[in-house]
């Protein structure tokens, strides 16, 4: 009977770590606070935090609500399922996004969770309070409160991470941030933004002059030859546009004007000097070959013919027509005219491989056709499903309790204690 009695007892001791092995949870089976009232934001099924912590958290966090917008949550577990999550990272934030911490509109959410058994902490934070909460902010506030973690003083460490992003948020600029969404005006912005115009000023200075040397050219120049060596100054100026629009977009506005003026201003004879004048209609259609006709009927080029009314010296000038870039040179007869007319896809554009598309040209002025094959690009994978699963996620929270419906994209910080 002692031997049975003997059995029994190392047997209970063999298989109780099996009894009293933790619950492995998945995102699906942690139970939400807000299932006990709206102003509940701590899950901690496994006592892992002290009852009057519990307390004391959900005082804090509904005052940093109330306060800043900024919906909070703090879980506290003994273990994850580590067979469907591999991190408690992954973890959280599909937790996160499960339950849809934080304002559906502003993105305001911030989740605390604590995994006793593979000592894990990690901070999630909502795409609407990065700015603030970086990850950087996030790792140094979980490095302060690691001491506490490693001496299991889990109280202690959760509670001061909470202090922490307390304190953060509910700084002036921060909480203003966060209730109006813009940040509060610094004076330092005004001296930026000062040198910013001055900067800008000096460019439209130097580019002003540029512009005029390029604009006038020099004695003998014809028109092609202004208009294509001031095409230089003006792409640069554009692309500056961009960086500095106040005060170059007035100017870069300006500057095309005036190139494309230059083409109507009579310009000099290259013989004797005098003034230009321009022929009339019928006078210049008599120069222009077959070709040219095309191209001014299908205004992809346009002509002027300039006379001198002194010596009679004549300068034939083309331009570019309203429709230039919808066609292509005739490799056949040279005419600005072949037009796009076809187009077959020979390899259908997949996710792993570039496609094929067969393009033929028909030329307008001698009827000549000519086919380019163009690479298509792969096709890409759309953010949609990304976004499908946020809202799939906030419609998960709404059954689970009263959670906001915000998304997290990764933002935060982890560490192992």
């Amino acid at each position: 009977m002692k031997k049975l009695s003997k059995l029994a007892f190392l047997l209970s001791l063999i298989c109780m770590p099996v009894f009293c092995q933790a619950v492995a949870y998945t995102i699906e089976t942690v139970p939400s606070p807000k299932v006990n009232g709206q102003d509940f934001y701590v899950s901690n099924p496994d006592t892992v935090l002290m009852l009057e912590t519990d307390a004391l958290l959900n005082s804090k966090l509904k005052e940093m609500q109330l306060n800043t917008d900024v919906e909070m949550a703090v879980v506290a577990i003994d273990a994850y399922d580590e067979y469907q999550y591999p991190t408690g990272r992954d973890f959280a934030l599909k937790l996160f996004n499960y339950w849809g911490i934080g304002d559906k509109n502003k993105n305001t959410g911030l989740l605390l969770f604590l995994a006793r058994s593979s000592r894990e902490v990690e901070i999630i934070t909502g795409s609407g309070i990065e700015g603030i909460m970086t990850d950087l902010a996030c790792g140094n506030i979980l490095d302060d409160a690691l001491p506490y973690l490693k001496e299991n003083d889990f109280d202690g460490g959760i509670i001061r991470i909470t202090t922490s992003i307390y304190d953060k948020l509910m700084e002036t600029d921060n909480r203003m941030e966060l209730i109006s969404g813009k940040r509060p005006a610094n004076p330092e912005d005004a001296g930026v933004f000062g040198s910013y115009l001055l900067f800008g000023f000096i460019l439209m200075v130097v580019f002003a002059y540029l512009g005029y040397k390029k604009l006038n050219g020099k004695p003998g120049q014809s028109k092609k030859e202004i208009q294509d060596q001031s095409k230089n100054t003006q792409t640069c100026l554009g692309c500056l546009v961009f960086i500095f629009p106040i005060p170059l977009l007035f100017f870069y506005l300006y500057y095309r004007y005036a190139r494309k003026h230059v083409k109507m201003t009579p310009p000099n004879c290259k013989k004797c000097g005098h003034t230009m004048q321009r022929a009339p209609q019928e006078v210049e259609n008599i120069h222009l070959t077959k070709n040219q006709l095309v191209e001014k009927d299908l205004e992809s080029c346009d002509y002027s013919l300039w006379i001198c009314p002194e010596c009679g010296e004549q300068e034939f000038l083309q331009h570019k027509g309203p429709k230039y870039n919808q066609f292509d040179y005739c490799p056949s007869c040279g005419a600005k005219a072949a037009k796009l007319t076809d187009n077959k896809i020979i390899t259908a554009a997949t996710y792993s491989h570039q496609g094929e598309k067969l393009n033929t040209y028909t030329c307008q002025c001698c009827g000549y056709k000519m086919s380019k094959t163009i690479i298509l690009p792969k096709k890409e994978y759309s953010s949609s499903s990304g976004s499908s699963s946020g809202r799939g996620y906030s419609s998960s929270s709404s059954s689970s309790g009263s959670w906001g419906g915000g998304h997290s994209s990764g933002g935060g910080a982890g560490r192992h204690f």
